[in-house]
């Protein structure tokens, strides 16, 4: 063999080695999303959704058996610490979703009635009619919270104290919330992240310090319902890709109980909100 060729063929096939592993790693961590059409996005979101809250479920199952055999009654939502096991939520934090579950879609169309499981009806009043025949979700933002865009202004509008009487208003398509109904006030400490278990966005958020226990708006059956909010950017400001993230939920409740929990939401772009 020719020594040039035998000094290349050796160098050549640790290239060729190199370049499989980069390519096996840049696939063991690619997008699952991306490259799907706005349909197929949304169908696998809804799957994934549904195969997180469908293991909750059945944690909820088996803890709802105590030691004797009986069936303990009364829980309707489930938590998870960040150990991976699944806890009954307290009866404080009765309920513990995403609103609506994948962010981005138009209420109006099809795919939004999938997604949310929404029939359209009185079963879900926090889907209402517009007055140009199309469906709006109603939600009362977070105190200091735009309701226009759900982010948080430089400073709030109303100083602490002062009781809270804000009224519900139309959810913003462009961010991602978690409703939470409670019998206190919290502080949050949230931390989301992506399909790699990448630490995506850190926040703090707190309810019930600026009067808004008092306000009349929020009653409903078991509780009072407030809002985590996320603008779906990173840390650095940049827009999150589509797909589903995971919440990691830490709630000190005024009460001083701590509450840690998880939930899944999707996020879907600009180009697939009207998918059908």
């Amino acid at each position: 063999m020719h020594p040039i060729k035998s000094r290349l063929l050796p160098a050549l096939g640790l290239a060729l080695l190199l370049s499989s592993c980069v390519s096996n790693s840049d696939s063991q961590y690619a997008n699952p999303y991306s490259g799907l059409s706005c349909g197929d996005k949304l169908s696998k979101m809804v799957l994934e959704l549904r195969e997180f809250e469908t293991a909750k479920q059945n944690g909820l199952a088996k803890r709802a058996v105590d030691d004797s055999g009986s069936t303990v009654s009364g829980i309707t939502d489930s938590g998870s610490t960040d150990s991976g096991s699944i806890d009954t939520l307290p009866r404080t934090i009765p309920l513990f979703r995403g609103f609506p579950p994948v962010a981005g879609l138009d209420p109006s169309n099809p795919g939004f009635q999938i997604e949310n499981n929404d029939p359209r009806s009185d079963t879900n009043p926090s889907v209402t009619p517009r007055p140009d025949s199309g469906f709006q979700v109603l939600w009362i933002p977070p105190f200091g919270f735009s309701d226009s865009t759900g982010t948080k202004p430089v400073s709030d509008p109303v100083g602490p104290g002062t009781p809270e009487t804000t009224t519900p208003t139309v959810l913003p398509q462009k961010i991602s919330t978690l409703q939470i109904i409670s019998s206190e006030g919290y502080k949050a400490h949230i931390r989301i992240y992506d399909y790699q278990n990448s630490l995506v966005r850190e926040m703090d958020q707190e309810f019930g310090t600026h009067g808004e226990l008092d306000n009349r708006n929020r009653s409903v059956p078991n509780g009072l319902v407030s809002y985590l909010v996320w603008d779906t950017k990173d840390s650095e400001g940049k827009q999150a890709l589509d797909g589903v993230y995971l919440w990691k939920v830490k709630l000190r409740l005024t009460s001083n109980e701590v509450i840690e929990m998880t939930q899944k939401t999707g996020l879907i772009g600009d180009e697939c909100t009207a998918v059908q």
